[in-house]
């Protein structure tokens, strides 16, 4: 039996300053946050209908590049047709800065807000041909390397060592209450067992070719049994006992709170559900073909990722099978967070879908060029992180996190991580035609403004070698 992962295979205006931004502070496992600020850009000049409005956004942490688009950004103001025109990064070209263009076809103001939204950022590095990921109750997260024979941890500011060298080719993990970590690995055996000081040892033999693995509330392993479609159970002293019989080609498997364990069934597209007593009945067939990976939320519901077929299979505890929810291209590792929202690594167009209890689904975000997400978990904030295996260049693993400042009304959360607007400095007259000589322009100053702020406004004027007119100044109330 080869690797798991293989078994495909068979305004015009002139902006003053004022910026809401958020305090700096580091990401790491747990934040939910990546600040962000959003400012005038310095290289602005007096915009005109055809001379686009500049901003910049700077991002506490480097992003993703790919996620970050015009539907990040929504603008308001009372100048028309506001468009964002172009985002680009620039330097210092690591993922954290870029400019935004801003077109309008008519004087007034321009506001410009980051929205919320999922983005991806480098967490941390792994092993060559990283399968699986878990996290451990200090937010440390541990990944499985199939082709380095390693399981690397990475802590929770994104430091990664080689916790443990194995050798073979390591698939799935779990852990117990004591921080024991339990291996699985193609064509071997022995389950392998790493102790929260990285001493490596044979735990367990089971049947040929362990595949999914799961730990207990009382600290019992089970496995999963490709070959002869068992679940092998092992107690903390490694006594090995067939457990229960699944259907054909057991691959992955999750446990309940009530301890109720559920496989997917690679072989025939069906999910058993086995009690804590071992008894083992056919729950659901899936909708569709390719299951690699399930997960199981609180009400006992069962989802499954339809390789074959784009799309999530939800399966109710009375049985009945439907399709949940679409993905993105080639579904092959499902998570589901706290909240019941679903992810899927979606391996044929390298994205991310999230989904939620009602069954509407985004593509969040993309995971970087040229890698496959085998593996997903989420933590108790919300984050979710992949596991990246990547063709050509270093593994890694990535989270989804939240860029938004929290902010709240009556009505909840704003959906806006950073505002940039001005202080209501606006020109009267048609920009696109040549300045009158003795022609008023007038400069709108909101009552927020400092002196600094109006002088600024006038030297716009009267440092304008295109303008020979009035002013006249107004403060609002």
């Amino acid at each position: 039996m080869t690797k798991i992962k293989l078994l495909q295979i068979f305004g015009i205006l002139i902006i003053l300053f004022s910026t809401l931004s958020i305090p700096s502070t580091q990401v790491h496992a747990g934040t939910g946050i990546i600040p962000v600020t959003i400012n005038q850009a310095t290289t602005q000049i007096d915009p005109t209908t055809s001379n686009p409005v500049k901003f910049t956004v700077v991002f506490d942490q480097p992003i993703n590049v790919s996620t970050f688009n015009a539907n990040d950004i929504s603008l308001t103001g009372s100048a028309l047709g506001l468009s964002v025109a172009s985002i680009t990064q620039v330097a210092p070209s690591d993922g954290t800065t870029f400019e935004i263009l801003v077109n309008a076809t008519s004087n007034g103001t321009v506001i410009a807000n980051i929205l919320e939204k999922d983005i991806s950022v480098i967490f941390g590095n792994s092993g060559s041909g990283v399968n699986d990921l878990m996290m451990d109750n200090k937010n440390n997260i541990y990944t499985a390397d199939y082709n380095a024979g390693t399981i690397t941890k990475i802590d929770p500011f994104g430091i990664s060592t080689v916790f443990a060298n194995i050798g073979g080719n390591l698939q799935y993990m779990a852990l117990d209450s004591l921080g024991n970590i339990y291996v699985t690995a193609a064509g071997y055996s022995n389950i392998i067992k790493v102790t929260p000081t990285g001493i490596v040892s044979n735990f367990a033999a089971v049947s040929a070719n362990p595949i999914g693995i799961i730990t207990d509330s009382i600290d019992n392993v089970y496995v999963t049994n490709f070959i002869d479609s068992t679940v092998s159970k092992i107690t903390p002293t490694g006594i090995v006992t067939t457990f229960a019989s699944t259907g054909l080609n057991p691959v992955s498997i999750t446990i309940d709170s009530l301890n109720n364990l559920y496989t997917a069934n690679y072989g025939d597209n069906t999910v058993n559900k086995i009690t804590p007593t071992g008894i083992s009945t056919v729950m659901g067939t899936s909708t569709s073909t390719g299951l690699n990976d399930i997960a199981v939320d609180n009400a006992g519901n069962v989802y499954l990722p339809n390789f074959n077929s784009n799309n999530v299979t939800k399966i109710t505890p009375a049985g009945v099978a439907t399709t949940f929810a679409s993905t993105g291209l080639n579904p092959y590792a499902i998570a589901i967070d706290n909240q019941g929202n679903l992810f899927t690594g979606n391996t044929g167009d390298q994205t991310v879908s999230k989904i939620t209890p009602a069954g509407v689904s985004n593509i969040i975000g993309n995971t970087p060029p040229t890698s496959f997400v085998y593996a997903l978990i989420t933590d108790k904030n919300g984050n979710l992180f992949t596991a990246n295996d990547n063709i050509g260049t270093n593994d890694n693993v990535s989270i989804f996190s939240y860029y938004n400042d929290g902010i709240s009304t009556s009505s909840g959360n704003t959906n806006k991580m950073a505002t940039f607007t001005d202080n209501v400095v606006s020109f009267i007259g048609n920009p696109n035609n040549p300045p009158i000589a003795n022609s008023d322009y007038n400069i709108h100053v909101s009552q927020n403004s400092t002196v600094a702020d109006i002088n600024n406004a006038i030297d716009v004027l009267v440092n304008d070698t295109d303008i020979d007119g009035h002013y006249q100044i107004s403060i609002s109330r």
